[in-house]
């Protein structure tokens, strides 16, 4: 059987039938373009995958910045020190003391802006803000604490680094 078919393709390029080779022609240009086609699906199912593996981790990064976005203590936005100033001595007048606080910070830099705290009272009620300064989400550090003065009336430079992102 193999014998009549390579006869059979023997004869076919031999008598030059144009039919046959026309056809013999199509199987090649079909095969080739086969060849062709398997190569661009497997790049595509590349191109997919990595597609894929680029979704995933924008979904893992966007649900890891939501955690930090919401933790309690984080840095916040540029625009948000004034209004975190504010709470701080807003917490300081809560707490019965006279806080004053500079409009414009000491340094400033891309990470945090440190501000100058000028804060009258009693040692105690001092003492408990200074324990509980911490205003709402922001992310805050001491650089100083300067204490004078007496018992019942300690004149207190604290300054405040406010972290930002």
């Amino acid at each position: 059987m193999a014998m009549r078919y390579k006869e059979w393709l023997m004869s076919i390029w031999k008598n030059g039938k144009l039919r046959c080779r026309q056809q013999i022609l199509l199987i090649a240009i079909m095969l080739l373009l086969g060849v062709f086609m398997t190569g661009e699906f497997a790049d595509y199912k590349a191109v997919e995958e990595k597609n894929i593996n680029m979704m995933q981790e924008i979904v893992a990064y966007g649900e890891l910045a939501n955690k930090v976005n919401t933790a309690p203590c984080r840095a916040v936005q540029a625009e948000q020190v004034p209004q975190v100033m504010q709470d701080i001595v807003r917490k300081g007048k809560d707490y019965g003391l006279t806080v004053k606080a500079g409009n414009a910070p000491l340094y400033q830099d891309e990470t945090a802006s440190i501000y100058e705290l000028n804060i009258t009272g009693t040692w105690k009620r001092i003492a408990m803000f200074l324990e509980n300064l911490q205003p709402k989400d922001a992310l805050l550090g001491m650089r100083m604490l300067d204490l004078q003065g007496t018992d019942e009336k300690l004149n207190t430079v604290v300054q405040i680094k406010i972290y930002t992102k």
